[in-house]
């Protein structure tokens, strides 16, 4: 299974990398999606989004959420509280999952607590550390976090740089039953990194701790300290490792020996490779959750056939019984029919007694045995010829026969019925078991940004906001590029891949299509846009003596080649193949000829979550016709729409 959450190591390169990055940033907006909080941060023309996982993490994020369209109370009381506020501080306690998020403004100061261990929490506090919000109340004997109390931190755990190795001698005396879990104990190296120090140390780290000799110990100690030398002291080489399936597994801000078998990717920063990976792994729990779900789904289809079997079982033998029944006294309608005009007779001029011996006699003769009569002697139940059933005696022998093949049809017709249940049963049973065709994710660099390929495959890649446009230029930009603008205020800049190849005319317009659909002329409701395009030697960061290019924007020197009035109008396209679907952002012209189905969506004042939702069941209505069963998650689709819309008719 994949590690589910960041230990105390983790947190502290990650805050080392972020702190710049996130101090001095205002808090422009606060959600909470999934027990997840998101702080849309803005300042000097930078956007970031820092994720806060309680009980699981904290990092940068570049990946969109769908935002949820009723805010979550906790949300709307930290919005209440620090919307409008500047983060004047990020810090760590120790190296405990603990992180402090300063805030200060002119409504004051206050503190967010993210505790990042156990279940998690997040309690925002005055200046006077007095709990104004919390997340989960949490009453124990410990402590008490609630509305109104004085926050207590929890018990200070041991910090692995602070340890001597007099410290790491008590090794010994811990009762843990191998050296691992002993090293997290005794000095705070959290697991995976205690395996790795052991590992490195030339030892085994399921021994016990009884084992170890104080030369061993040693050993450990120099491995511990190179160990947080290379974690804390040099540059990082952020890595997250797959295995053959190219399922997670784990993730560290250096490579580690013990994982020398599995596929590594390398990032260019801790954060970046920790939001990949959280980004996957979220991935990967609704995939599990998914199966656990059809799972149980195909369980109820299963005892539900197994019921109706049971039923149909039970009325094709009613039927058959009715039948037989009613064969059985139009077999013998006369002589039946006078034996009960006799008893009649008898029961109204005598007595029920001697009607019912002489009916019983008559009967006899017949080869059917007289089980009973009622007191009022209307009903008669016999037995014979394998089967014991009731007849009115205010009824013909063939109006009781009719009786019982009525009784037949009502039971056969209910018997359809249930076959035709089944059926549809059997149906559902057989689409649980299918193979569930979901989107796939190469983990390519591009998929942190927004993307799509030209039917001539070109890559096009452009940035979200104004820290994805600088990361996608300084990082990702080479010289045979085509860089993509707008003469527009909150255009992205969007990179056409060439690969040395000569752009065609299709991937040009590609592009174009999509800098002006992402940029802020669709928020604005625009009609269509504008777009010009250049080569990466005219793109530059330095500008003019005397003048300031704020962060995310650049200077273009030179001529331009311009696009005009591009249509607002972008496609969003879905490939079914066989390992898998593609979903990716088009133009009208591609949509038509590279993917199997596609909406159209334009700006207009549907909420971006509700437009999400209409193009998943469009979407979903005309892959039906495609294939049975696919997986089409609705973040998949928010992260493409560049924001409120209304979609169009194809």
């Amino acid at each position: 299974m994949p590690r589910s959450g960041m230990n105390g190591i983790d947190i502290a390169v990650v805050i080392s990398e972020i702190k710049s990055l996130v101090e001095g940033l205002y808090v422009d907006s606060v959600y909470l999606v999934d027990k997840v909080l998101i702080l849309k941060l803005k300042g000097g023309g930078v956007s970031r989004e820092l994720v806060i996982d309680a009980g699981r993490g904290i990092y940068l994020t570049t990946f969109e959420r769908v935002k949820p369209i009723k805010p979550h109370q906790f949300a709307m009381l930290l919005r209440k509280y620090i919307s409008g506020l500047k983060i004047s501080k990020i810090s760590q306690r120790g190296l405990e999952k603990i992180v402090e998020v300063s805030f200060e403004g002119a409504r004051g100061r206050c503190t967010l607590v993210a505790e990042l261990f156990g279940t998690g929490n997040l309690i925002l506090l005055d200046e006077g550390q007095v709990v104004k919000a919390v997340l989960r109340r949490m009453p124990s004997k410990a402590r008490t976090i609630k509305l109104g109390s004085t926050y207590q931190y929890p018990s200070t755990l041991a910090d692995p740089r602070e340890v001597s190795v007099e410290k790491l001698l008590e090794i010994k005396k811990t009762d843990s039953k191998n050296i691992q879990s002993a090293l997290s104990k005794t000095v705070g190296l959290p697991s995976p990194y205690s395996e790795e120090v052991i590992v490195r140390a030339g030892l085994t780290p399921s021994m016990s701790p009884k084992e170890l000799d104080v030369e061993s110990i040693e050993k450990i100690y120099r491995e511990l300290r190179a160990f947080l030398d290379e974690v804390f002291g040099k540059p990082v080489k952020p890595v997250i490792y797959m295995d053959e399936k190219d399922i997670i597994v784990d993730f560290s801000p250096i490579p580690l020996t013990i994982y020398r078998s599995l596929k590594a990717k390398f990032y260019g920063s801790f954060t970046e490779a920790v939001d990949a990976y959280f980004s996957k792994l979220y991935e990967y729990e609704k995939i599990l959750e998914e199966e656990k779900k059809l799972k149980a789904e195909a369980e109820r289809h299963r005892i539900a056939l197994e019921q109706q079997m049971k039923t149909l079982s039970k009325l094709v033998e009613e039927a058959k019984t009715y039948r037989s029944i009613g064969m059985l006294l139009m077999n013998k309608l006369h002589n039946l029919q006078a034996a009960l005009l006799k008893f009649r007779e008898l029961a109204q001029n005598q007595s029920i007694k001697e009607a019912e011996d002489a009916f019983r006699c008559e009967l006899a003769q017949e080869g059917l045995n007289l089980v009973s009569v009622d007191a009022n002697g209307r009903f008669v139940e016999l037995d014979g010829f394998g089967v014991r059933f009731k007849i009115d005696t205010e009824l013909s022998i063939a109006e009781n026969a009719s009786r019982f093949f009525k009784l037949a049809k009502e039971a056969e017709a209910k018997a359809k019925r249930v076959e035709e249940a089944m059926g549809t049963i059997r149906k559902h049973v057989q689409a649980s078991e299918e193979e569930v065709l979901r989107v796939k994710r190469s983990g390519a660099w591009y998929e942190q940004f927004r993307y799509t390929f030209t039917g001539d495959g070109f890559l096009i890649v452009g940035g979200k906001d104004a820290s994805t446009n600088e990361l996608l230029l300084n990082k990702y930009m080479e010289p045979e590029d085509v860089v993509f603008h707008a003469d527009y205020v909150g255009s992205p800049f969007v990179l056409l891949k060439t690969n040395g190849r000569e752009p065609t005319p299709e991937a040009i317009w590609e592009a174009s299509v999509l800098t002006a659909c992402y940029s802020r002329a669709w928020n604005d409701g625009l009609a269509n846009l504008d777009v010009f395009y250049v080569k990466p030697a005219q793109v530059s960061k330095s500008p003019p003596s005397g003048e300031y290019i704020k962060r995310g924007a650049f200077m273009i020197r030179g001529s331009r080649n311009y696009v005009r009035k591009i249509p607002l109008k972008l496609c969003i396209g879905v490939k079914v193949e066989e390992d898998g679907i593609t979903v990716l952002p088009c133009s009208e012209e591609s949509a038509k000829k590279l993917f199997d189905v596609y909406v159209s969506i334009r700006p207009g004042n549907i909420d971006k979550r509700r437009l999400a939702e209409e193009v998943v069941e469009k979407l979903k209505s005309k892959l039906g016709k495609v294939l049975k069963r696919i997986e089409l998650p609705i973040d998949c689709i928010y992260r493409l729409i560049p924001g409120s819309g209304g979609i169009l008719e194809d």
